[in-house]
């Protein structure tokens, strides 16, 4: 997606993702706390940074093709945070429907990442062709 370009500062900012994952997990073994909620609330803080990232770089027709694909998975792992206990355990009546949901979700997500991968190699092509027609002959 050519990050460094579109999103330079994004890009600068994304190389520190990181850092917050490190300061749950220190936080967590310094108090000797067991909440899985902090590793998925984690996660989904990438995910929604991910989401971001698309939507800022949304004009490029890929990213258009990967924010199609995340919505339905973020809409599920936001689904499963926010419906899980703090013992990090799904009720029993949302279990089965997130699980039929999940495989769904997976497959939607694979297909689209493929797409997209397909929908690159093109628009590389034409991208190199509209820079050798800008630059001048010598």
């Amino acid at each position: 997606m050519d990050l460094p370009t579109r999103l330079a500062r994004w890009n600068h900012l994304l190389g520190y993702i990181w850092v917050p994952g490190v300061v749950l997990f220190l936080i967590a073994a310094i108090f000797k706390l067991r909440i899985p909620m902090l590793t998925s609330g984690y996660w989904l803080f990438v995910l929604l940074t991910v989401v971001a990232v698309l939507v800022a770089v949304r004009d490029y027709r890929p990213a258009r093709t990967l924010l199609f694909a995340m919505v339905p998975f973020v809409v599920y792992k936001t689904l499963e945070y926010t419906l899980t206990g703090a013992d990090g355990k799904l009720a029993k009546r949302f279990d089965d429907a997130l699980d039929t949901s999940q495989g769904f979700v997976i497959i939607w997500l694979i297909t689209f990442i493929f797409i997209a991968r397909s929908q690159k190699k093109p628009w590389k092509k034409s991208g190199c062709s509209a820079r050798k027609k800008k630059r001048p002959s010598a």
